[in-house]
């Protein structure tokens, strides 16, 4: 329950008026998980429109990453050492 300006919990619903006064300044009642669900919801859409794209691209740079040619493996220029 809400509380009031005295700190005490109000024991009545608000009337019909009351609720309308609050709907014309745009007093309205929204859960809190209200943007995180549209949140997700939009990554879902989003998965379902590109997913299949985002994973041939990531497939494509896994196998670009581990393929190896003769010259790659025998240039020790390519190696770099992190010494601390």
């Amino acid at each position: 329950m809400a509380e009031n300006e005295d700190g005490q919990e109000k024991t009545e619903e608000p009337t019909a008026r009351k609720l309308e006064q609050a709907r014309e300044r745009g007093e309205l009642p929204r859960s809190p998980d209200f943007g995180g669900a549209f949140v997700v919801v939009g990554l879902c859409v989003l998965m379902l429109l590109a997913g299949g794209s985002l994973i041939g691209a990531l497939k494509a740079m896994v196998a670009r990453s581990l393929t190896f040619d003769q010259g790659t493996i025998g240039d020790t220029q390519l190696v770099r050492f992190n010494v601390a």
